[in-house]
């Protein structure tokens, strides 16, 4: 490439066509060796923009390991991130804005506007209408997939020209023949003018069954807002329904709920253990697959209470281990409470750890923790004080996720300093060691 090599770089199919390449490093996730400039291929003529280092400009952010570079609905290309060691970000956001933005004097480009649009199209190349004063003069119409880009990789990319005739105010354009070129999904819209400039899109979502109206869901439980204390649960009930089908599916969202989520109309209680301000969501979805585009909703304010929240990685640097004991960070796609985890390296049955917590009122309190499930993660027990608590923990799973409010059950504590001794008793066959994870504990003052 003209700006030089790139490991860890990402490129940027633009509505005219042509592709934006950026970030990256000669080695890899070394930022010394960064290649900041930019560069722009065209498909059509099988070569570069310009063959000078950076002809399509310069970052000033290095962008390498888990950096990304997304289209914005206004043409510009946002290019975020970068983790080249662990325990190292950048979180500096940078927006390029490519040259079909500007005329030949560097002022911004009169664009053509889309003043209408239909939200849903089908195929079999069905028309349909895109209201614009810029008729007349509108070179282009092309789809273009909103990207979902990750490790130098953007599985979403897709450009579609569509074919189109013009009239005054409007154009009548033709939907793509099939799904083979435009699979099911959202789409941008753009419209350009002849000389190459880009309207700001609109989104279109492109299905089988466009004329489908889809279902209507209600949260019929909580009748509105609610204001809890932290540990407290919140009954949900809800129900949906289509006018011109049936409901197939109910997808609930409780964010930092216990449980996070539910697929039954009615889920119940859901406990919410953390002081904030949370949006609750019911969406619903019909027999034709689509979903409610506007889901009910309801908030859910935690206001503190007698809730003790202890994170996991606060208590490595006094924990006394048979193997080695360490404060992870945010790794293999999850995000801990506080960005990290206490992560004990146990490698065998009998291995512990002891940790030691400050309770500062005597009482009664429920204990329970969110705790990491892994492949390679052991079944470990707990003892309070040195008396066993609850049921063994199996911290197995075939990919990384984390247990929501494991219960240990309920403990006599006095004020002051005891100890949590968790040891490894064994782990699933088809787990490969014998790790835990604690994210954060939680203890609940019943009295």
């Amino acid at each position: 490439m003209p700006s030089g090599a790139r490991v860890e770089g990402n490129s940027v199919l633009l509505p005219n066509g042509k592709l934006f390449v950026q970030g990256g490093s000669r080695v890899d996730n070394d930022a010394t060796t960064a290649t900041l400039g930019a560069d722009l291929f065209d498909p059509a003529t099988g070569s570069w923009s310009s063959t000078r280092p950076g002809g399509a400009g310069f970052a000033t952010f290095a962008r390498m390991y888990h950096s990304v570079a997304l289209l914005l609905p206004d043409a510009t290309v946002a290019t975020a991130g970068s983790n080249p060691q662990r325990g190292t970000w950048d979180n500096h956001i940078e927006i390029y804005s490519p040259a079909y933005l500007f005329d030949a004097n560097g002022n911004p480009a009169m664009r053509p506007v889309i003043t209408d649009a239909p939200l849903g199209i089908g195929y079999n190349s069905a028309p349909f209408t895109v209201q614009t004063p810029d008729a007349l003069n509108i070179g282009s119409v092309v789809l273009v997939k909103p990207g979902s880009d990750t490790h130098a990789y953007d599985m979403e990319q897709r450009l579609v020209g569509l074919t189109f005739t013009a009239s005054s105010g409007a154009l009548t354009v033709n939907s793509p023949p099939n799904s083979n070129l435009a699979p099911p999904g959202y789409y941008l819209l753009f419209v350009l003018n002849r000389a190459g400039v880009p309207s700001v899109a609109r989104f279109v979502q492109i299905s089988q069954n466009p004329t489908d109206q889809p279902p209507k869901g209600t949260i019929t439980a909580p009748t509105g807002d609610v204001t809890v204390t932290a540990g407290q649960a919140v009954n949900f009930a809800g129900t949906a329904s289509d006018a011109d089908g049936s409901v197939q599916k109910y997808s609930w969202f409780f964010p930092e709920g216990t449980p996070e989520s539910s697929s039954a109309p009615n889920p119940g209680m859901v406990v919410f253990p953390t002081p904030g301000k949370y949006v609750a969501s019911l969406t619903a979805v019909d027999d034709k697959g689509v979903n409610d585009p506007s889901p009910p909703i309801r908030t859910v304010t935690v206001q503190p209470s007698s809730v003790l929240k202890i994170e996991g990685e606060s208590l490595v640097a006094t924990a006394t281990a048979t193997a080695p004991i360490q404060v992870q960070v945010d790794c293999c796609g999850y995000f801990w409470s506080a960005n990290a985890q206490l992560f004990f390296k146990a490698t065998k049955v009998g291995d512990y750890m002891v940790l030691t917590i400050n309770v500062p009122a005597a009482g009664t309190y429920d204990l329970s923790a969110v705790m990491t499930k892994a492949r390679d993660y052991g079944i470990v027990s707990l003892a309070v004080d040195g008396a066993q608590l609850g049921q063994p923990f199996d911290g197995y799973n075939s990919y990384v996720t984390i247990k929501n409010a494991v219960d240990f059950g309920s403990v006599q504590l006095s004020a002051g300093a005891h100890r949590l001794t968790f040891t490894l008793v064994g782990k699933n066959p088809s787990s490969i060691n014998y790790y835990v994870g604690i994210d954060y504990l939680l203890l609940l003052k019943t009295n």
